[in-house]
């Protein structure tokens, strides 16, 4: 194993962490009456732009909107497409491509990790308790690169909404959900969890029109190759239209698991209320009790097993050193990850890299290492 398969590998544990905590929207706090003026919202990128670099300046933040597609699915960390990392990331994933023919482009399974570490991958998910129901609105019909919006039982069926609907909207509110994604992973801590919220039924409209979108089913598959046990992304791509194309998502996704002798087997299910395929979890709140019950500490230890170890180690003993020069670099990075500089002994860059890998070993912070270095340096985990 390499430090490219430790960096996936930390990106797997956040995914697992996060899918954990994917249906706790927590709508039920209301939406503030406060005026702060109207903005428009005609842009994913301009909007998440915003976001990510002052997340505490938008909530609040009232927006109109025209002609933007609706879908039932959500990014699995909506913004995460966006974040500083995630474009190098997928670059990488071209390099990776093993079939390319018209409307179909096939990955290698390193590939389809690099894809959904750069912010490609969505799931879809039930309504709450008290029947709201989380959708995307995005407008170029790429659902991984939207924006998430809460819609009550009543919206939908007075609007007669659906995925693939235009709609225009105004006067909805960026909220913030109770919930935070991961704080543990630095690349995840950055990307607020929010949501934006309608006044009422009279601030959206339907236009009557259906339009193609982007999705990307996706899971984690668990498999074994050459003896060796290896875990890796899956998704696939695939446009909603009219007529139902679950059909070849799941053919896909069977298909997959067995191809070249795999017999793998999915961790957690993308389609929470009606499962696309078998996995070990069908939903966030599974997981959640097995994180209560130690269970998923079990695959976790699992995963870590199979990749922070031996080789990996040795190439990151070299790597840091590289990348975190100086001994104040060292200990700016080890307060970063909030343990103790007063624990590093004065001395070379090198033999200080040293002492902080160890720290990270025995405190349990190896992955958040590998997910800080990333951010500091994109390109250090790409061949």
């Amino acid at each position: 194993m390499n430090l490219q398969d430790a960096f996936k590998a930390t990106r797997i544990l956040e995914t697992v962490d996060n899918y954990s905590r994917a249906d706790l929207i927590h709508t039920d706090a209301g939406i503030s009456t406060t005026t702060t003026g109207i903005n428009r919202l005609d842009n994913e990128s301009l909007f998440w732009s915003k976001v990510l670099s002052n997340p505490n300046d938008l909530w609040g933040t009232n927006f109109n909107t025209n002609n933007c597609i609706l879908s039932e699915w959500v990014p699995r960390v909506p913004g995460l497409f966006w974040a500083k990392t995630s474009n190098a990331i997928r670059d990488f994933a071209e390099k990776e491509i093993i079939a390319n023919k018209p409307g179909y482009v096939e990955y290698t399974p390193i590939g389809k990790s690099q894809k959904v570490l750069g912010g490609v991958g969505t799931i879809k998910l039930p309504p709450d308790l008290n029947g709201n129901r989380l959708f995307t609105i995005s407008f170029n019909g790429n659902t991984s690169v939207g924006i998430p919006i809460i819609l009550s039982e009543e919206i939908i069926g007075q609007k007669k909404l659906i995925g693939g609907s235009v709609i225009s909207i105004k006067n909805c509110r960026w909220e913030k959900m109770a919930s935070d994604w991961a704080q543990q992973f630095p690349s995840i801590a950055g990307i607020p969890r929010g949501f934006l919220k309608l006044k009422d039924a009279d601030s959206i409209s339907n236009t009557g029109e259906n339009s193609n979108h982007e999705i990307h089913p996706f899971s984690v598959m668990e498999y074994q190759s050459s003896n060796s046990l290896f875990f890796d992304f899956v998704f696939v791509t695939s446009i909603v239209i009219k007529k139902d194309n679950r059909n070849r998502i799941e053919d896909f996704f069977e298909n997959y698991r067995k191809k070249d002798g795999r017999n793998g087997k999915y961790l957690f299910s993308c389609d929470i209320a009606n499962p696309l395929f078998e996995s070990k979890y069908s939903s966030p709140m599974e997981m959640r009790n097995d994180y209560e019950s130690g269970q998923m500490k079990v695959l976790e230890a699992r995963i870590k097993k199979v990749y922070f170890k031996g080789k990996t180690i040795d190439e990151l003993m070299q790597k840091l050193p590289e990348l975190y020069q100086t001994p104040v670099n060292i200990r700016t990075l080890t307060t970063f990850l909030e343990l103790s500089i007063g624990l590093l002994r004065d001395d070379s860059a090198a033999k200080m890299s040293a002492q902080l890998i160890e720290m990270c070993i025995d405190n349990d912070k190896f992955e958040q290492l590998i997910d800080r270095m990333a951010i500091d340096h994109p390109n250090a985990f790409i061949n």
